[in-house]
């Protein structure tokens, strides 16, 4: 493969990312990690488990470690000139000249790919805005990919409270046994990403707890798989093993189910089709009815013409009297009400409002209860967790600003 920087992003899937104008938000740069994600996935790698290319050159070692359940480490650089110990022998010379040449081989596409990667990430936001951490002399040849990205996350990648609140009511929707496991998938990691980019990142346990107890509410996955998991060993309970798993179960009950993608359109479509019939059938019964009685009221007593329309013409006056009379009466209830009394309004609940914001592992700040009072703690819940050491427990609600105001005063 050709070591030229252009013409290894020429064979990126996104060969081209579009550059954002102005300030980037989380989710402009959000967007523009996931498309270096792909582009360095494409590069064929058997570093970090050889099934995932490069990509643990954008992502942390920690996230790597999460998604793929292998830690990556990329090609060290051998020198200019291999190491040969006292007095080698000439199979000695040869063999270590061959491997320092592979080595050097290795090490140099790695770094075309890396000086591709950083050429499209830095391409993708004003030169400006990058000033900071843009050597004069060097330009970006020291900071590595990740760095780059955690700057740009960090500086202008503010996540607010009611996207961090959406994230873990992402993580709390039941799974859906007819859509593709990776759409499930997807969702979930969506929910870890912003809660990282809000330094309220959730722990192995709680993504694991959370995405199992979605898949248990859905009811459809048979109770051997989930106690197949259940018994798996502590160091076996990866998220990466929890998405071969269910992956796995979740394939083999749509296929029981006789369920494929195109035939989860299929029933989706059929149920659109026999809504839009029943329908059409609807509108079609009642024309015929209007119709009928529209003809029965002609052909009643064979009554004369002018007589027909002053007998329509009495009853819709009695309809409209009907109405008007409801519609005092209603009014003259409301009058009641407000003379009863008119300057009443439904008081808060004070006692509620003062009461201050506790710590819950499960629930986050929550007025209800604590982490050692809880109600509903998931599996892995921890009684002792507090606003001081949360223990690597649910972060909801902690950028409200009430909750931020009591910390602060505390």
């Amino acid at each position: 493969m050709s070591d030229n920087v252009d013409t290894i992003i020429e064979g990126f899937p996104y060969s081209s990312i579009e550059k954002i104008s102005g300030e980037p938000s989380y989710h402009n740069i959000k967007e523009v990690e996931r498309k270096l994600i792909k582009n360095a996935s494409s590069f064929p790698s058997e570093l970090g488990g050889g099934q995932h290319g490069y990509l643990g050159l954008v992502l942390s070692p920690e996230k790597y470690q999460l998604v793929t359940g292998n830690t990556f480490t990329p090609h060290p650089n051998p020198g200019s000139i291999p190491t040969f110990p006292e007095h080698p022998t000439q199979p000695q010379i040869a063999q270590i000249s061959t491997t320092h040449k592979e080595q050097l081989r290795l090490w140099r596409q790695q770094h075309e790919l890396i000086k591709a990667i950083k050429k499209q990430l830095t391409n993708a936001f004003d030169d400006k805005l990058l000033k900071e951490i843009e050597d004069t002399y060097t330009g970006y040849n020291n900071v590595s990919i990740q760095e780059i990205l955690h700057y740009l996350y960090d500086r202008f990648g503010e996540v607010t409270p009611s996207e961090l609140e959406e994230a873990e009511k992402e993580l709390s929707q039941p799974f859906e046994p007819f859509e593709p496991f990776g759409v499930f998938i997807s969702k979930i990691e969506d929910a870890i990403d912003i809660a990282e980019a809000a330094n309220c990142p959730f722990t192995t346990q709680q993504i694991i707890n959370k995405a199992l107890t979605s898949i248990i509410k859905a009811q459809a996955l048979p109770d051997a798989a989930i106690r197949e998991w259940r018994s798996k060993s502590t160091a076996d309970k990866t998220w990466a093993n929890f998405k071969r798993h269910f992956s796995k179960e979740v394939k083999d009950y749509q296929r029981d189910q006789g369920l494929t993608a195109k035939s989860t359109y299929n029933v989706a479509n059929s149920t659109n089709q026999a809504l839009l019939q029943a329908q059409a059938d609807f509108r079609t019964m009642t024309e015929q009815f209007i119709d009928e009685f529209r003809k029965t009221n002609h052909q009643v007593d064979h009554t004369p013409e002018p007589l027909v329309e002053q007998a329509h013409a009495t009853t819709t006056t009695d309809l409209l009297s009907i109405i008007k009379e409801l519609r005092q009466e209603v009014a003259a209830l409301k009058q009641d009400k407000e003379n009863i009394n008119p300057n009443y309004k439904r008081k808060p609940n004070q006692y509620y409002k003062k009461k201050p914001f506790q710590y819950c592992w499960t629930h986050g700040a929550t007025k209800s209860h604590c982490s050692k009072n809880c109600w509903g703690p998931i599996e892995g819940h921890k009684k002792e967790a507090t606003f001081a050491n949360r223990m690597g427990g649910s972060c909801f609600k902690l950028l409200d600003k009430e909750v931020k105001k009591q910390l602060s005063n505390s």
